[in-house]
């Protein structure tokens, strides 16, 4: 699969930290969620099998319902796993705008997932991406570790086609997460797994400000993977669902196996992600591996 690289220079760099003053992080606008097509609704809640993964396979014994088990709750992101989340800020050089979105230290101290959508948008790729790793807001301000980005690795499939199977993306941090990163698993038996979804949704807190989680189930549907029953919505996009969820630290706890890319409010609510794989992985590896040079 074809992948994409932009970097990012050092003078930008130092503009975007500049730039993202509390101010400008209180006005910006939640990215949106993408919103299943309601002529497909049908299709994702009823077509259980695994797009494009011909080794995924369900755990043996009892199935969860995929059904969300909790209410959403606030965190509190000076604890792990929260403190390797937070909010990813970005401007489109096309209008103007500034939004805010989720995203995640996964699978290295440099590395960011989040969605491909929250870093380029039909083939134009946003400005000033600031990751604020363990943001949380109080009435004096905003605080966590900001971190501005070197370099923004995209599949081509998104770039170029807007294919919602690839709406993922990884970013090389120009510094090192203060507090590790989550696990990353790309592996299809990851598919009705119990997970904890974390976000900054526009629709719990303090608008935006506050980390939230909810718990359910990851769900084969259609082309993606369903979290039945969880209501977040925009602002939430690109946060990490993570599995084998824990406060203390194992090599096989908290890995990310899935982002929030697309909601469905129609019914009982729901959000969407790509179904990881060997292509994600290799997206992840070539920003892992980052030389500080563009490809040839």
């Amino acid at each position: 699969m074809q992948h994409e690289m932009i970097s990012v220079s050092d003078e930008e760099m130092t503009e975007t930290l500049t730039y993202w003053t509390d101010e400008r992080m209180d006005q910006a606008r939640p990215a949106p969620l993408r919103v299943v097509p309601a002529g497909e609704v049908g299709q994702y809640r009823e077509d259980t099998t695994p797009g494009g993964t011909s080794d995924a396979f369900a755990p043996s014994g009892e199935m969860s319902t995929g059904l969300s088990s909790s209410t959403p709750y606030k965190t509190d992101p000076n604890t792990r796993p929260f403190w390797n989340c937070g909010r990813i800020f970005f401007t489109d050089p096309q209008t103007g705008e500034d939004y805010w979105g989720s995203a995640a230290f996964t699978g290295h101290p440099n590395v960011i997932m989040t969605a491909a959508h929250n870093v380029v948008e039909n083939g134009v790729y946003f400005t000033k991406l600031l990751f604020y790793r363990s943001a949380w807001g109080m009435a004096i301000g905003t605080y966590g570790q900001k971190i501005a980005i070197k370099a923004k690795y995209t599949p081509g499939q998104w770039n170029s086609f807007g294919d919602e199977r690839y709406d993922y993306a990884f970013l090389r941090a120009a510094e090192q997460s203060g507090a590790g990163w989550l696990g990353l698993d790309c592996r299809g038996c990851n598919l009705h797994a119990d997970c904890t979804c974390v976000g900054y949704p526009q629709n719990y807190g303090a608008s935006g400000k506050d980390m939230y989680a909810v718990e359910g189930c990851s769900r084969p549907a259609g082309v993606l993977i369903r979290m039945l029953g969880n209501p977040f919505n925009f602002g939430a996009s690109g946060g990490p669902w993570i599995t084998n969820f824990s406060s203390t630290y194992a090599p096989e706890n908290n890995m990310a196996i899935a982002i929030t890319t697309q909601m469905d409010l129609g019914g009982v609510p729901a959000v969407y992600s790509p179904a990881f794989d060997s292509n994600t992985f290799g997206l992840f590896a070539q920003c892992r591996d980052y030389t500080g040079a563009d490809p040839l």
